[in-house]
């Protein structure tokens, strides 16, 4: 079942029974909307826990894949072809309230930003730092939710992690108020370790996003669809407001200033990622509709602007990277089907020029089976992705490279296969 932002009218995709293990469904929604749809959290029996939930955190050390939920992290060594356990964060505390799942930012130094948000007697916005090398984690700090309320005057605050970006003081984290009309909040974590509220003039206000999942824990997981993006001392957020607007406003570290928000095209599910002083936008699809959107956007830093080109097939929650020459478009979905419940997944992708020039379609021989919502790095050489939501619902664990330079017999790009997260254990 699908939920329009704002409202509750619901779109059934598939029956869900205890029968489906790992069943889940997907919701677009506001506080009010999920209210309305907890009740289904329950719709299935307990089943085997997945070695980690949907939508991890995740981020790319230059050797290794990291994807972390709060309670499990997992490191792929792609040259390798193996897997490793990550040591289990000490500061990390489980709550059993709707979770927002952590997110993690490769910095420059040799170590990732873990920020997560931890319910409980004390609920409190998360910082700390994990070190591959050494396999250990080191606290950083944390902003309480009082701290939070006095800041924004936002008596019910729940954040919900938009993103973060590096700078070149540190980083920025965005948090989203899982309430409407909020507006976004941006925290300055430093290279040294401190941390601080930015100015919340002008900055803009942000909906959210959420998965309810159908499984072990009976859980919800909030997640964000905006994109965060940053370049030297500056920081673009692009998302939708909850209310059926979508609008781009850039933070200005030297000034911690946000420039006024303005208005974008009406899109929802959009890919996104940075090439330097570039970010560029994929497809995704109106506010409200099943209908997609057949367009590309690029904006640059240096000119702080958006120039538009088309794209020749709309799809929406699409894997993207940057190659250093080019961008990869795979997967995603096409909408809703008129022939059945289900939403069809995407066959194939694109590679595009860095000016947004179609060059040539991805091959589809030994590819992945068609999913949405997936994991993606560039690893300088390869495409890598992991898990995601294939045609039946069910969030895989699978893992596959695609590098675009490999020529093979009448065509260019090859796919291979990696091994899958390990399971972690049965009922």
């Amino acid at each position: 079942m699908r939920l329009g932002t704002g409202n509750v009218h619901a779109k059934l995709s598939a029956p869900i029974s205890d029968e489906t293990p790992g069943r889940c469904v997907l919701l677009r929604l506001t506080l009010f909307g999920l209210l309305a749809a907890l009740p289904l959290a329950g719709c299935a029996r307990k089943r085997s826990a997945p070695p980690i939930r949907p939508r991890p955190g995740y981020a790319w050390t230059g050797s290794e894949l990291l994807l972390w939920d709060g309670e499990n992290g997992y490191a792929l060594d792609p040259e390798k072809n193996e897997w490793r356990r990550m040591a289990n964060n000490p500061y990390y505390v489980h709550s059993s309230a709707p979770h927002s799942q952590p997110r993690l930012l490769w910095l420059r130094g040799g170590k990732a930003l873990a920020a997560y948000w931890l319910s409980g007697d004390r609920p409190r916005l998360c910082f700390d730092h994990y070190l591959p090398e050494k396999d250990t984690w080191e606290r950083v700090g944390a902003i309480t939710q009082e701290e939070l309320r006095a800041h924004t005057g936002n008596g019910r605050l729940a954040p919900l992690i938009a993103g973060m970006a590096e700078v070149k003081q540190g980083a920025v984290v965005l948090v989203c108020p899982v309430e409407p009309h909020s507006k976004v909040i941006g925290i300055k974590v430093g290279g040294n370790g401190s941390i601080r509220l930015l100015s919340t003039h002008n900055a803009p206000t942000a909906g959210v996003s959420g998965v309810v999942v159908c499984g072990p824990e009976s859980e919800v997981l909030f997640y964000s669809r905006a994109a965060v993006h940053g370049w030297e001392a500056r920081v673009l957020y692009l998302g939708h407001d909850g209310e059926g607007h979508t609008t781009w406003s850039v933070w200005e570290e030297s000034t911690d200033t946000w420039q006024r928000p303005q208005e974008f095209a009406e899109i929802d599910d959009f890919g996104h990622c940075s090439a330097g002083d570039r970010v560029y936008i994929f497809g995704g699809s109106y506010m409200h509709g099943r209908w997609l959107r057949s367009s590309g956007w690029i904006y640059s830093f240096e000119g702080n602007s958006w120039r538009e080109f088309p794209v020749p097939q709309g799809r929406r929650d699409v894997a993207m990277c940057w190659t250093g020459k080019e961008i990869l478009v795979w997967g995603g979905d096409l909408g809703a089907s008129d022939i059945g419940p289900a939403w069809l997944r995407a066959p194939g992708g694109a590679v595009f020029s860095g000016a947004g020039r179609h060059i040539r379609p991805m091959p589809l021989t030994s590819e992945p089976p068609r999913r949405c919502g997936c994991v993606c790095v560039w690893t300088g050489k390869e495409m890598i992705i992991w898990g995601g939501e294939t045609q039946d619902l069910r969030w895989q664990h699978d893992c596959y490279a695609f590098d675009p330079e490999k020529v093979v017999p009448c065509k260019k790009g090859v796919w291979r296969r990696l091994a899958d997260l390990p399971a972690s254990g049965g009922e």
